[in-house]
């Protein structure tokens, strides 16, 4: 992957961030996005999904860029 392609998905989660606080109807929702500065928003992080008992990388399905949950 590019820098670019980072930079541009670090935006893309802080615009939502932004929009989901915004809206009280998108409150409930919390979005966590690869590629930003973890200083700046609780929501960066490495999002991963797994399916098994244990997380670990035999049980690794995906890494994700951006992910959108509710709660």
């Amino acid at each position: 992957m590019t820098t670019t392609q980072g930079v541009l998905t670090g935006r893309i989660g802080q615009m939502l961030e932004q929009r989901f606080a915004q809206d009280a109807e998108l409150a409930a929702l919390r979005v966590f996005y690869d590629h930003g500065p973890r200083s700046k928003s609780e929501g960066v992080a490495q999002p991963t999904t797994y399916m098994g008992r244990r997380y670990g990388a035999d049980a690794t399905l995906s890494g994700l860029d951006i992910a959108v949950v509710l709660g």
